[in-house]
């Protein structure tokens, strides 16, 4: 640790000599904000982006449209549970318990689960911008080559200021060269510096901007692995039901009021006849 501190002491005295105060500062601010990046962004991406892309390996592995609803709702329990993330389990979980499981009945009276289908698209609760985005500080990150670009411009102009305020017009032809010399020196500094710092923000964008097309390109397919093994439609499925069910019930309703018409006019005619034979039973008598 005091090599390390030494060694960085000594570098910052170097980048002072050479640069100037103001300029060794914006330089060790962006060098500060690079370590950064690369720490909490850019090697914490990579690593997330190994679990996710293990994640729908092992769900490919599986091959979970071949078992039973049930089977394929344990395994995936399973492997969200082994693969220890919380923002990801957690996802699960919620995508989970919008899922709705339909049941037949047995001819024992059993109900059976014959199907899972999802009432809620699985981007709705595993998306870039939930379990991705805050985790790698793509909000802040993606303005970081803004930042290191404008502090190149920045350091570019406080180096040709130092240099322009120590130049000597009105010297003696030695001690002209000499400042001339230092200006050029300064100028030199300046645009190095404005080329760093420009390079890094290069660098910076091109990874995140690779890291986040990996991360997109992940989360889709993991998107379409969990829609494909629970299908949509469960409104639609009941509309058809319940349509089924009304026609079903008007023929019934139909049959129903056509019997009772027919038995209705056998009723009636049968009670009439008795009533004519009544009373012509009744005038033969008188």
């Amino acid at each position: 640790m005091q090599f390390s501190t030494t060694a960085i002491g000594a570098w910052l005295i170097a980048k002072y000599q050479v640069y100037g105060f103001w300029t060794t500062v914006l330089f060790f601010i962006g060098f500060v904000l690079s370590i950064h990046y690369l720490c909490l962004s850019l090697l914490k991406g990579w690593w997330l982006l190994r679990k996710l892309k293990k994640l729908i390996k092992t769900i490919d592995n599986k091959k979970l449209n071949d078992r039973s609803p049930n089977e394929r709702l344990n395994d995936l329990d399973g492997i969200f549970e082994r693969l220890n993330d919380n923002d990801f389990n957690h996802a699960w979980k919620e995508y989970k318990d919008t899922l709705h499981k339909r049941y037949n009945p047995e001819e024992n009276g059993e109900q059976k689960l014959t199907a899972i289908r999802s009432t809620h698209p699985a981007e709705n609760f595993i998306a870039m911008d939930t379990i991705i985005e805050p985790r790698i500080g793509s909000e802040y990150f993606k303005h970081l080559p803004g930042i290191l670009t404008g502090m190149g411009i920045i350091g570019t102009f406080v180096a040709l200021i130092q240099g322009l305020s120590r130049f000597n017009a009105h010297a003696n032809n030695k001690a002209m060269t000499q400042s001339l010399n230092d200006l050029f020196s300064h100028v030199t500094h300046a645009f190095t510096f404005s080329c760093i710092a420009i390079c890094a923000a290069i660098l910076i964008t091109f990874f995140e901007k690779l890291l986040y097309g990996s991360f997109s390109k992940s989360v889709i397919k993991l998107q379409q692995h969990l829609d494909k093994l629970f299908t949509a439609g469960v409104g639609e499925e009941y509309l058809k039901e319940i349509a089924n069910s009304s026609e079903q019930n008007a023929t019934q309703a139909k049959q129903l009021k056509e019997s009772l018409v027919e038995d209705l006019k056998g009723l009636l005619t049968n009670l009439t006849d008795k009533q004519i034979a009544a009373a012509n039973e009744a005038t033969k008598t008188m």
